[in-house]
């Protein structure tokens, strides 16, 4: 004679919450996170071009208002603050991510252990 589960809330109503899977993606995001801070910091530290890297058509863009493509460096280079600053905010908000992922794990993994102790519970009550 079997007994249902006291704890099943039957076919179709409900889900079971693997702590473990969770906490994996909380790791792989976390590593995101870490790549894209690393992106931003390191990888683009030395992307900015100074005054004369560009040679003459750099040059000629700030020496001669008026000339079409004026501001080429100084676009650019707002260009790149702006990757590096938006990189790191994406960085921060999946960090941030990571660790609700990480919380939401140790919350399951509280529920299952309590879920556990009751089932033992219910048990010793049996024999």
């Amino acid at each position: 004679m079997s007994f249902p589960d006291p704890f099943d809330p039957g076919p179709g109503q409900g889900y079971h919450v693997y702590p473990e899977k969770l906490r994996a993606a909380a790791d792989t995001i976390e590593e995101a996170a870490g790549l894209l801070q690393n992106f931003a910091i390191v990888d683009l530290a030395n992307v900015a071009l100074g005054p004369y890297d560009l040679g003459l058509p750099g040059t000629a863009t700030n020496l001669m208002p008026g000339l079409d493509g004026l501001g080429t460096v100084d676009r650019y280079n707002a260009a790149i603050d702006a990757i590096q600053r938006i990189t790191a905010e994406n960085s921060t908000q999946l960090a941030v991510l990571s660790a609700a992922l990480g919380k939401a794990a140790n919350h399951y993994e509280q529920l299952d252990q309590e879920a556990y102790e009751r089932m033992k519970k219910l048990e010793g009550e049996i024999k």
